[in-house]
């Protein structure tokens, strides 16, 4: 039988059996069920899945910014899970998150200078030069100029450049991991492809671990190392970015892919259903109530990801067979 997937014990980032859980009036929330995965130093990972698939849920409980029900995540030879609020601040500028809305995540108020600086001056041990002289440097890593932009506001700028000013932040403090939940999909296509250009050079000049998260297969695919797909709180398959393009082997990544814009791929068998409820997810597979290969077995047991070849994992009961894609 081939191995179930365990994290990488010598990776940079290691998440094993992650599970994060909202009760609410109507039942409990399995936002994230049995989550494991690792990133290595200088790798980028992607991760996707459509709305709700708890990738964004994920994100925030790896960085401890949502409460985690159980599990662990490992950074380097750190257990954040267990470290207490204070012990997690001090870890907190190795792990740089940029979120969806780059507006939203600056301060109206404050300028450009004030904005890269903010980090330095609640952490002067991260200053190696002078702040401003990493503000300007910060700066110049985006291609922006500090002598034409750093005494403006946010309100100024376009999306993309607003992207790029919340990049340069993050990378102020001099971070050994970066995490990216749907960086670019507020952004026009042509100021997508800077924004992933720039992720793309700065990992290789700054040797970054990036976790990138997106709905969109076409970005993940330009930007990613190895790829992993959830669906409803739990992975479906994890693979190297180059072989799932090639071969996905889930039934639900070959929908996602065959649903892409520009795949010019026809799904093999069309989804049956609506996307069950996380307040009451299927038992067994979670994709089964729609998928047209499901069998009884896909209903009592829960399938675990297995390699099926060059570290190609996949959860499923009956993985499907290669097919060439141009």
């Amino acid at each position: 039988m081939s191995p179930t997937y365990a994290p990488d014990r010598t990776a940079l980032l290691r998440i094993d059996d992650l599970v994060v859980e909202y009760p609410t009036a109507g039942g409990t929330i399995h936002a994230v069920s049995g989550v494991s995965f690792d990133v290595r130093r200088g790798e980028t990972l992607g991760i996707v899945g459509e709305s709700g698939s708890g990738k964004s849920t994920l994100l925030r409980a790896v960085l401890r910014l949502t409460p985690v029900t159980g599990g662990a995540v490992h950074y380097g030879d750190h257990e954040l899970t267990s470290l207490t609020g204070e012990e997690m601040r001090q870890l907190r500028p190795d792990l740089q998150m940029i979120i969806q809305d780059p507006i939203a995540s600056l301060n109206p108020r404050r300028t450009v200078r004030e904005l890269v600086a903010e980090g330095l001056r609640i952490w002067p041990q991260r200053v190696t030069d002078t702040v401003d002289e990493q503000v300007r440097r910060g700066l110049d890593a985006v291609s922006l100029d500090v002598d034409l932009v750093g005494d403006r506001r946010p309100k100024s700028f376009s999306g993309g450049q607003c992207q790029r000013i919340a990049i340069a932040r993050a990378l102020a403090l001099q971070p050994r991991v970066l995490f990216c939940d749907e960086p670019v999909s507020a952004l026009d296509v042509s100021v997508q492809a800077r924004i992933l250009n720039l992720i793309r050079e700065l990992r290789r000049t700054l040797d970054l671990t990036v976790v990138f998260v997106s709905h969109d297969l076409g970005v993940v695919k330009n930007v990613s190392d190895r790829v992993m797909v959830l669906y409803l709180g739990r992975v479906c398959e994890l693979a190297p970015a180059e072989q799932f393009f090639a071969a996905p082997a889930h039934p639900y990544s070959r929908l996602l892919l065959s649903a892409a814009p520009g795949s010019g791929q026809a799904p093999e068998h069309e989804q049956t259903g609506e996307p069950p409820s996380p307040l009451d997810p299927p038992s067994g597979c979670r994709f089964r109530s729609r998928c047209p290969q499901a069998q009884e077995i896909c209903a009592t047991d829960v399938p675990e990801p297995r390699d099926i070849g060059n570290n190609h994992f996949v959860a499923c009961h009956f993985p499907l067979l290669p097919t060439v894609r141009d």
